[in-house]
């Protein structure tokens, strides 16, 4: 071989290690390119999403999950904490590497709860972020409606009142009270009850001993107040008629539990409102409320009888038929002053008037 025919071999053999050479980072170069394009698995992503289709305490919790190539399964978590402490039913994905949408119906998530999405496959387990069922509790509002007619002592009540607003059906309360005279704090009575569709509510009362202020309270981590009421406990008042050889004259007798010696009975006349001018509509309505005008025909005293009750007794001449209660009037306290079932009463006869003769002159 000659020099230059060597020298010609030695020139080319490098160019054929660089195109070997070119050739395998092309090869090497291709790789991640084929497993990119190639299907692969991983543990699913999951996000959690916001409640929607709300009813009461039924809402569907919403999220989204991507299988990332795998069978997975995903359920919710929720609680009034991030301790959660309740889950959903489990959902099932087939294997995908698409992000699905995805929700369950749960009955008796409250607003203000927490919740998220929980995702897994046989390559792990995913979480998301947690988030709070949020409810415009501006627009929800709870009230207790002013209770009506005359509540006595050792007797019972009902409580009526209602929730308007978003998430009003199906709701849950409680009623609060603080008893006379109004200081102390408020606490738990009666409840919880439910609402019901159209967001109604009442409690039943029993045993009632004194006056107390009451509100109701939704039973949500963040409560809504209503405004109170003061429902007023009555003494106990009866009145009965003892009847006389005369018309119109008759006994009037009764007591009062429990013992307020000492105090004024008046025996009032219903009058019918219509002959009545009120000063203001507050003042009608409050009329209304009593069953009526009452006017007062006679008085008495509480006299004494026993250490828990007390009794009066009158006898009287009845010039107005009509229906007739006895009002016994008390100092403000622990308990209000309080009234009888009416009576009917007939009125004495008029006194005939007698004519005179004319003498002739």
């Amino acid at each position: 071989m000659s020099r230059a025919s060597f020298a010609s071999t030695r020139t080319r053999k490098p160019a054929s290690l660089a195109a070997a050479l070119v050739l395998v980072l092309v090869l090497a170069g291709s790789a991640p390119g084929l497993a990119a394009g190639a299907a692969t698995t991983a543990k699913p992503s999951a996000s959690t999403g916001g409640v929607s289709n709300v009813r009461g305490t039924t809402a569907t919790i919403n999220g989204t999950v991507n299988p990332n190539g795998l069978p997975t399964e995903y359920f919710f978590q929720f609680g009034p904490t991030v301790a959660y402490g309740s889950e959903t039913e489990v959902g099932t994905l087939p294997a995908g590497l698409v992000t699905v949408k995805v929700g369950r119906v749960e009955t008796g998530m409250q607003p203000g709860w927490h919740y998220r999405i929980v995702a897994k496959n046989e390559l792990g387990e995913t979480v998301g972020k947690d988030r709070v069922r949020t409810l415009r509790t501006s627009k929800l509002k709870v009230a207790l409606d002013k209770p009506g007619g005359q509540h006595v002592v050792g007797g019972g009540a009902i409580l009526t009142g209602g929730l308007t607003g978003a998430g009003a059906a199906n709701h849950k309360v409680v009623l609060q009270a603080v008893p006379y005279p109004y200081t102390g704090a408020f606490v738990t009575v009666a409840g919880p009850v439910t609402a019901g569709a159209t967001g109604r509510f009442s409690f039943a009362l029993s045993h009632l001993s004194t006056s107390g202020e009451y509100r109701v309270a939704t039973t949500d981590p963040r409560p809504i107040y209503s405004a109170t009421q003061t429902l007023l406990v009555a003494i106990k008042v009866t009145l009965h008629v003892q009847t006389t050889s005369r018309r119109g004259i008759v006994r009037l007798y009764g007591s009062v539990t429990p013992a307020q010696t000492g105090a004024k009975v008046f025996f009032e006349l219903q009058k019918p409102l219509k002959d009545k001018v009120f000063k203001s509509e507050k003042a009608e309505q409050r009329a209304e409320e009593r069953g009526g005008q009452w006017v007062s025909q006679f008085v008495a005293v509480v006299r004494h009888a026993t250490a828990s009750l007390s009794r009066f007794s009158s006898r009287v001449t009845v010039k107005r038929a009509g229906h007739y209660r006895a009002y016994v009037q008390i100092k403000r306290g622990p308990l209000a002053s309080g009234y009888s079932s009416s009576v009917t009463l007939r009125a004495a006869p008029g006194k005939k008037r007698r004519h005179r003769k004319h003498r002739k002159h």
